[in-house]
């Protein structure tokens, strides 16, 4: 599933409501390998960053999400196995002034 859908999916529809809770849930639901895992909270990170440095949001969740080998070691972690991708998604999620991000 794309993060865009899935942040859909639970009413985050602004960049400003993507928070630390749902994007780890989302990392959750990824069966990736580590090293696609890795790079995928890099993305993240960087996606974040980006807004942040804009100014469309006040604070990068992502540097807060725990790394896949953490994430791994909790119990209902996502357990990292084959395949995946660091697809971001298709539609488009608005940043607060109303630009599309």
């Amino acid at each position: 599933m794309r993060l865009v859908y899935f942040c859909q999916e639970r009413n985050v529809r602004a960049l400003v409501d993507v928070k630390l809770e749902p994007l780890e849930d989302f990392r959750r639901t990824r069966k990736i390998s580590l090293s696609t895992g890795q790079t995928e909270r890099h993305v993240f990170i960087t996606l974040f960053n980006y807004c942040e440095q804009h100014e469309w949001i006040s604070g990068n969740p992502a540097k807060k999400a725990q790394s896949t080998a953490q994430s791994e070691a909790e119990p209902g972690g996502a357990l990292y196995a084959s395949g995946g991708s660091a697809d971001l998604g298709a539609g488009p999620i608005t940043s607060n002034a109303g630009r599309t991000a």
